[in-house]
């Protein structure tokens, strides 16, 4: 059996999976050997979790702020009271046919009587939330479906560094692209922030925790369970002849998305495998989380 180990901080390509290891297969006895190792392979949406976990700070900074959305009509008109620098009037008129117009408006002269915000749906008073909410969004789309393996990774990189310096290069050009960028106004309500980072966060944990289980690879003395895909049978394999290869990192996917930064034990990383013993197939588990950690005690619990 032929093996081919991981080299880190190499970023690379990469596909779509993750591992995990069984706790009943991990000796508590840091001497014992390894009895079995399941690797996982994950979906990609295993690398949104930046879009859930930031759409629900931005509620809570909506939460927090004291800016309020009001809905008013296409003519209204706001002017200063007479004598007063602090309060200020709507003017405006709603057609009769405009029901939904007439009840929100209806609805805030109620809330104002009772001493309750006049319009109580929140949204932050900066844009700033919204346009990088939508930033993040773009990059993860990309991330998830662009893989950049090896050098692509740094040469997108060069590129960002290159276009970068080429603005500074040009005088005031800095000034005018962000006096471009206040005029870019993109504001999501709280609702708006939960409603996106719920709907993400379970089909999250439902794809993580339940779907992504049933497609493993489980590694034992001698032999291999291989469930390539959901609702398939599982197949075994004697470990005879196998070859495990590391595909090169993805500075964003695994590196950034996957948490390589945290640790060995946290990082994604893409195997292939290959046999040689009449069956010629090669078989990758894309996204497997923990590689760099995992490989390491494979290859030393698979060799003869």
């Amino acid at each position: 059996m032929s093996t081919a180990g991981s080299t880190p901080p190499s970023p690379s390509n990469s596909a779509s999976i993750s591992p995990m290891v069984s706790s009943s297969s991990i000796s508590q006895s840091p001497t014992d050997k390894l009895k079995e190792i399941k690797l996982i392979s994950h979906s990609p949406l295993f690398y949104w979790w930046p879009v859930w976990l930031v759409s629900f700070v931005f509620a809570l900074i909506t939460l927090l702020g004291d800016g309020h959305m009001a809905i008013l009509p296409g003519k209204a008109r706001v002017s200063e009271v007479a004598g007063s620098q602090s309060k200020y009037e709507f003017d405006f008129e709603t057609s009769k046919d405009k029901a939904n117009s007439n009840t929100v408006l209806k609805n805030a002269v109620v809330h104002s009587t009772t001493g309750e915000e006049s319009f109580p749906m929140k949204v932050s008073e900066s844009p700033a939330l919204g346009v990088l909410f939508c930033v993040l969004l773009v990059i993860t789309v990309m991330v998830t479906n662009i893989p950049l393996r090896g050098l692509w990774s740094f040469v997108v990189l060069l590129g960002f560094a290159l276009i970068a310096v080429i603005i500074s290069l040009i005088p005031d050009l800095w000034d005018k692209i962000f006096k471009s960028i206040q005029y870019l106004k993109i504001h999501i309500n709280m609702a708006g922030y939960l409603t996106i980072g719920t709907m993400i966060f379970v089909a999250w944990m439902v794809s993580t925790f339940f779907f992504d289980r049933r497609a493993y690879i489980l590694f034992s003395q001698g032999q291999i369970k291989l469930c390539e895909h959901i609702g398939e049978s599982v197949e075994a394999f004697p470990t005879m002849g196998v070859t495990l290869t590391k595909q090169r990192d993805d500075l964003f996917r695994h590196w950034i998305f996957g948490g390589r930064f945290l640790g060995s034990k946290f990082g994604t990383g893409d195997l292939i495998l290959k046999f040689s013993n009449g069956d010629r197939r090669e078989i990758r588990f894309s996204n497997v989380r923990g590689l760099d950690y995992f490989l390491p005690r494979v290859e030393e619990l698979i060799k003869p």
